[in-house]
């Protein structure tokens, strides 16, 4: 297997281009990185911070959006949920006999809503 590898250094150095080989590919690799010039490597590590800091606030933006969403439809069912509570004791206040004029100021629903109860 080293022999291999040794042909294929040598195949590579001489020809300049890599053959099919793992290895071959590997050293191409190798040799590209090391012949990219130090200011087109700080360059693309810039690019690099800024792709991974633009994605981290879209994903913090995405994030708050989301859970501002969340937080209007968690209040709307709450704000439904005691609305359905009011109503159920204000029917429960009717059948009782309880007057529509005491069910309506201890629920807080106009006097139409307990009279169509």
């Amino acid at each position: 297997m080293p022999a291999e590898k040794l042909r294929t250094f040598f195949k590579f150095l001489l020809e300049n281009k890599p053959d099919e080989t793992d290895f071959s590919k590997m050293l191409s690799e190798k040799v590209t990185r090391a012949k990219i010039p130090e200011d087109t490597k700080r360059i693309f590590m810039t690019l690099q911070q800024e792709i991974t800091l633009a994605a981290k606030e879209a994903f913090e933006e995405g994030y708050k959006k989301a859970s501002e969403e969340a937080e209007k439809a968690l209040k709307k069912v709450s704000e439904q949920a005691a609305e359905k509570e009011k109503l159920e004791n204000a029917r429960k206040l009717k059948v009782s006999g309880v007057s529509a004029e005491i069910i309506s100021k201890c629920t807080g629903l106009s006097l139409e809503q307990v009279l169509e109860l």
